[in-house]
């Protein structure tokens, strides 16, 4: 879910992510991520000319992406997928189950199902809240070349300011713990 939010791309590109190949943990906290323009939603014609190849800074996620790669992937197989399959050893799990593993995380832990594209808008959306011209950087942020299509999945409720402001508001109405005699 970290990646999908730092990476927000389409769960056909996710499904691609193989340590090594498209995933390379550089030095604390680089992470280099190259996918081929055959996993990226663009027209065919472009695909053979273009991909993906960004630099993510992110000390969390390259400490979560290790302590993965280095503990918990050995456990599925030898292979390099981010996303291994139980099915099918050493192959990667298929966009639409990646899709229905992300609604079902979702649903159990936020009792709403969130799709994998809602988290690719989500990041947009933060993006727009949070950083200075963000709602200028959005769109390259998730790859559209329009302004106006970002804006169309734009969540214009100012959720995470909303959130902490109502969060803050509710501690400072917090009276001092009392000991409940009974």
């Amino acid at each position: 879910m970290s990646f999908a939010a730092a990476l927000p791309q389409r769960a056909r590109a996710l499904s691609h992510l193989a340590f090594g190949t498209t995933v390379v943990l550089l030095e604390k906290p680089y992470v280099h991520v190259v996918l081929p323009g055959r996993v990226l939603k663009m027209r065919e014609a472009k695909k053979r000319f273009a991909g993906y190849d960004k630099f993510l800074c992110n000390p969390v996620l390259w400490t979560a992406l290790d302590d993965y790669q280095q503990r918990f992937r050995p456990l599925f197989d030898e292979g390099p997928a981010l996303f291994p399959s139980m099915i099918d050893m050493g192959a990667a799990i298929t966009s639409a189950q990646l899709g229905r593993l992300v609604g079902d995380l979702t649903c159990k832990h936020l009792g709403v199902r969130v799709s994998i594209h809602r988290v690719r808008d989500n990041a947009a959306t933060e993006a727009s809240e949070e950083i200075q011209s963000g709602g200028y950087l959005a769109p390259a942020l998730i790859g559209n070349k329009s302004a106006a299509t970002t804006m169309d999945s734009y969540d214009h409720a100012q959720g995470m300011r909303a959130a902490r402001e109502h969060g803050a508001r509710i501690a400072g109405l917090r009276s001092s713990p009392t000991p409940l005699r009974v």
